[in-house]
């Protein structure tokens, strides 16, 4: 999100896109992609009709004010960092899931680990039972695509307001379960079958190490490049390179530390 150099860009979008397709699906990594064009597409529309900064008028529109090809370039950059950061919340969202976000945080801040393991389950749950009540509504001819307008809104409000309720009551019931259980006393032991390795530790230490790299090199200036008032001129001088290859092996851990799990497994496999 914060860097605006589009080879840092294009390398976090391969990247976070080559994690998804390998993680979780061709088909999604398909659907980010093509999703990525027309979000990028309207947040240069929209950059390019509202920002008048730049120098470089490529027309003017007939209330007189102009589009510059930095605006506009500035939302094609704008449109990728978000497509970005949405793959990146997809990809997160298959990793991080209740077992791993309490083995994380469960024993120092219990508080924190119900509060995010509860804030990731929500929408989906939410959209589940959506679903569930709206075909129990079905054969009654209740559902939200039966009658006519006026009924079909009123099925959507009643449907929505059933899953509030039934969310609210599923939230308090957790709290209290909870609370019972003893969860976030002092003292209380918890089980996790995730174990702190010295595998992690070795991850932990080049994840570190190479985003200590990437921030000094953003400091330096390896990626530095301007929209306003005029586009820099992209350089791959030999710092601005090796910049751009610190951070491509940053985000090319995940995906190469997963290709090589599913390597090892399809060696031993053949050993049998």
């Amino acid at each position: 999100m914060t860097l605006r150099h589009p080879a840092a860009q294009l390398i976090c979008f391969f990247c976070v896109l080559l994690w998804l397709a390998f993680g979780g699906g061709k088909t999604r990594a398909l659907f980010a992609a093509a999703g990525g064009i027309p979000a990028a597409a309207l947040a240069a529309l929209i950059n390019a009709l509202f920002n008048r900064a730049g120098s470089t008028v490529l027309f003017r529109l007939p209330s007189g004010g102009g589009v510059t090809l930095e605006s506009t370039l500035y939302g094609v950059s704008s449109g990728a960092m978000l497509v970005t950061v949405l793959v990146l919340l997809a990809c997160s969202e298959r990793v991080l899931d209740d077992e791993r976000i309490t083995a994380l945080f469960g024993r120092r801040l219990p508080s924190l680990a119900l509060l995010l393991s509860m804030t990731l389950r929500a929408v989906p749950s939410f959209v589940r039972c959506l679903t569930e009540i709206n075909a129990l509504r079905r054969p009654a001819g209740r559902s939200a695509a039966d009658g006519n307008l006026r009924q079909r809104m009123r099925s959507c409000a009643e449907i929505l307001t059933s899953a509030m309720r039934i969310s609210l009551e599923g939230v308090s019931l957790t709290a209290e379960s909870m609370n019972s259980r003893g969860y976030g006393l002092a003292g209380r032991t918890s089980f996790s079958q995730y174990r702190f390795s010295a595998r992690d530790i070795a991850a932990l230490i080049y994840f570190l190490t190479l985003g200590a790299a990437v921030f000094a090199c953003a400091v330096k200036g390896g990626f530095s490049f301007d929209y306003f008032p005029r586009i820099s001129h992209l350089r791959f001088d030999a710092f601005c390179t090796v910049s751009c290859i610190v951070y491509f092996l940053f985000c090319i851990f995940p995906f190469a530390y997963n290709l090589t799990e599913v390597l090892r497994w399809t060696a031993s496999r053949s050993k049998i």
